[in-house]
């Protein structure tokens, strides 16, 4: 998960992630929205995740919740429990040459 998070102390963690050419099994948790790869609150720092694969997940392959600045490019996400691929309240994402299939 990568998030952008208020710490205890009042600072903000940032997160960021380079995800390239990897492949995700098993990932995520069964009956929630807890994707393989997520990125929830996102804001600060683009992040990319491009040519790799998402497979065989217990419930969803990806998921962006309030974020921003992802570019997603060249990804694979099949056989999936619940959901390939979803994005709520989330802007200025570039999306390109994916394949979601087998949901």
């Amino acid at each position: 998960m990568t998030a952008d998070v208020l710490l205890s102390d009042g600072s903000e963690a940032t997160g960021q992630s380079f995800i390239d050419n990897i492949e995700l099994i098993n990932m995520g948790q069964q009956d929630d929205e807890k994707a393989g790869i997520r990125f929830e609150n996102s804001r600060t720092k683009p992040s990319f995740v491009t040519n790799s694969v998402i497979h065989d997940t217990l419930g969803w392959g990806f998921r962006a919740k309030g974020s921003t600045g992802l570019l997603f490019e060249g990804n694979v996400i099949f056989e999936t429990k619940q959901v390939g691929f979803a994005m709520d309240n989330s802007d200025n994402f570039i999306i390109k040459d994916n394949i979601v299939g087998s949901v």
